[in-house]
């Protein structure tokens, strides 16, 4: 019986740090894309509107490429 309880326990624990984690992604998301035109004009010191959407796809698609990649089978 202890042994069955010991198994919720930790998979509830597991279940509750891939949520967590899942909310850090999201709100970094969340964040981070709205403003994320405003972030790549400061680095970039332009305001060529074709080179920022191009700076922001790059980014955007590197990180959808890289969670595909990375992304357990």
């Amino acid at each position: 019986m202890s042994e069955e309880l010991g198994r919720q326990l930790l998979a509830g624990r597991a279940l509750f740090a891939l949520l967590l984690g899942m909310f850090a992604i999201t709100v970094g998301c969340g964040i981070v894309l709205p403003i994320l035109r405003f972030l790549i004009e400061r680095l970039t010191a332009t305001a060529d509107a074709a080179i920022l959407s191009w700076h922001s796809s790059l980014l955007t698609g590197t990180y959808i490429l890289a969670i595909f990649l990375f992304t357990p089978p």
